[in-house]
């Protein structure tokens, strides 16, 4: 199973803005431990370039760091996992899961 960078960082953003932050963070360090972390590559970065100007240009953008998340899943050709299917189903090319 993978992840990025970037929910890498949501998960440890809010582990440390919880009321129970040591056990939190020590959760999401248990998760991500089992979990490998996509690298962005080149081709991720042209496909959020191509993709952020396609989502601003149809008046549906998704935010800088959803549009990089987006990217880095399907250059990695993996589904994304979301709660919110409705805000990443603008993307196309993505495969959508929920959860």
């Amino acid at each position: 199973m993978t992840t990025t960078p970037i929910t890498a960082c949501e998960l440890f953003k809010g582990a440390y803005r919880s009321g129970r932050r040591e056990a939190e963070v020590k959760k999401v360090k248990g998760i991500l431990t089992c979990l490998e972390l996509l690298n962005p590559s080149i081709d991720t970065c042209e496909r959020y370039g191509k993709l952020v100007n396609e989502l601003q240009l149809a008046g549906t953008p998704i935010g800088d760091l959803d549009t990089m998340i987006a990217s880095l899943a399907i250059t990695y050709n993996e589904p994304l996992l979301t709660s919110n299917r409705k805000h990443f189903e603008r993307v196309s090319s993505l495969i959508v899961e929920t959860w």
